[in-house]
């Protein structure tokens, strides 16, 4: 079973590393700050950051929370689920919150932090109202504890996100 070093990206167990490595979100936050203009050697320390808060952080939430709903559905296909190398679902819920926690402190600390705030609040409010989620009976309730620790701001979103389930706007 995978063992975490104390703090930092060191810290990330070998599937959440996978997982952090299999999301292009940091490359449209790149992108997006290119967009902008913010380029060459003013805006290159403004990359670095944005860099270091999506990828290991905001990437490694992304993909482990696609994970989290395909859990049920990977599993009667024989699919890999990164998940699945927890030791058991404390043990996820615990790394999810922790993964969350830290996405959260590095996006506040960029200049347009509550942009990206709203990227991570947008991630856990289209995956956490999937409804494959609710089907599986959502882990010990991993989505409430997730939700909760984010704050408001991602509430508002998932109950958002859940309406336009509801209506058959958002699949």
């Amino acid at each position: 079973r995978p063992r975490a070093p104390r703090e930092g990206p060191a810290a990330l167990l070998w599937p959440e590393f996978a997982a952090e490595s299999g999301s292009t979100l940091a490359m449209f936050a790149l992108y997006a700050h290119a967009a902008a203009g913010d380029v060459g050697p003013a805006g290159a320390g403004t990359a670095s950051r944005l860099l270091a808060a999506y990828f290991p952080w905001v990437c490694g939430l992304h993909i482990m929370l696609d994970y989290l709903i395909d859990r049920d559905e990977d599993e009667a296909g024989g699919e890999l689920n990164l998940t699945r190398f927890y030791r058991d679902d404390a043990q996820m819920r615990e790394r999810l919150l922790w993964l969350l926690a830290q996405a959260r402190a590095t996006v506040s600390a960029l200049s347009a932090g509550r942009f990206h705030g709203s990227v991570v609040d947008g991630l856990l409010a289209v995956y956490l109202s999937d409804p494959k989620l609710a089907a599986a009976g959502d882990s010990g309730g991993t989505a409430r504890e997730l939700l909760a620790a984010a704050g408001p701001g991602a509430r508002s979103m998932y109950g958002l996100v859940g309406a336009l389930r509801w209506l058959g706007v958002a699949g």
